[in-house]
């Protein structure tokens, strides 16, 4: 029978500890403990409840350059719009790739090139929904019939 998974208090990995004498050993950061250390997983069936906030979190980081933009147009300061558009996006999509990664249960040097991956795809999408919150903005919003 195959052990079960179980966080390890210190390094935060999913592990099958090895028992020792003195209690259970961590094979990934070989810290012992005594016996019934550490946490079950939860079940894979139901989210945390944390994730419903990460993804508000997320989205709102990506949209915020777009909403700026958008009221940026609407005041109809065409220079801000630029500049926050480029480099709210950037800044959005920095924090949007790492904060996503940071909630994954990976290898540390992992999450980092997975940001750097994520962080162009996310840097696009924002710049796009920028782009359509200035035309919207320059326009004064959405009007039906001309």
């Amino acid at each position: 029978m195959e052990s079960p998974q179980i966080i390890c208090p210190v390094c935060k990995r999913a592990v099958a500890f090895v028992p020792t004498g003195e209690g259970k050993t961590c094979p990934r950061c070989g810290t012992t403990f005594g016996v019934g250390a550490g946490e079950r997983l939860p079940d894979e069936s139901s989210p945390p409840p944390q994730a419903a906030k990460t993804w508000l979190v997320l989205l709102a980081v990506l949209l915020t350059p777009a909403v700026m933009t958008f009221l940026a147009a609407l005041s109809r300061s065409g220079e801000a719009s630029g500049g926050i558009a480029f480099f709210g996006s950037a800044v959005g999509a920095l924090i949007g790739a790492f904060w996503l990664v940071s909630r994954l249960n990976l290898h540390a040097g992992i999450r980092i090139g997975l940001a750097i991956l994520l962080a162009p795809v996310f840097f696009g999408a924002c710049l796009a929904l920028c782009f359509a919150g200035c035309a919207l903005g320059d326009r004064g919003g959405f009007r039906v019939g001309g």
